[in-house]
């Protein structure tokens, strides 16, 4: 289990959800403990540049699209990593507003 499963869970049933995600690999587009809304992608198609939260060989991320590829999206974070790509499966929303 990890620090997003519940909020992704919610995700899935179509909740938006309020995450205080942790650490400065997103400076400084997000800081660390700041809030943030992420809200179900439903049945729309994330974009490069989206910030999403997503799985990534088993770890959850709230981090860019970096690229897309047909129906593969690479994830990274804002400091130049990249995290792998993924499926849209394995991506459960997007950051809608953050800085409260």
């Amino acid at each position: 289990m990890g620090w997003a499963t519940h909020a992704i869970g919610k995700l899935k049933c179509g909740e938006t959800v309020t995450l205080t995600p942790h650490g400065n690999s997103m400076l400084p587009r997000i800081k660390s403990g700041q809030t943030c809304v992420v809200a179900p992608l439903e049945d729309g198609q994330p974009e490069k540049g989206d910030v999403v939260l997503c799985k990534v060989n088993g770890n959850e991320y709230l981090h860019i699209v970096k690229a897309v590829q047909g129906s593969r999206y690479q994830i990274g974070n804002n400091k130049g990593r990249i995290n792998g790509w993924v499926g849209r499966g394995a991506i459960f929303g997007r950051l809608v507003e953050n800085g409260r």
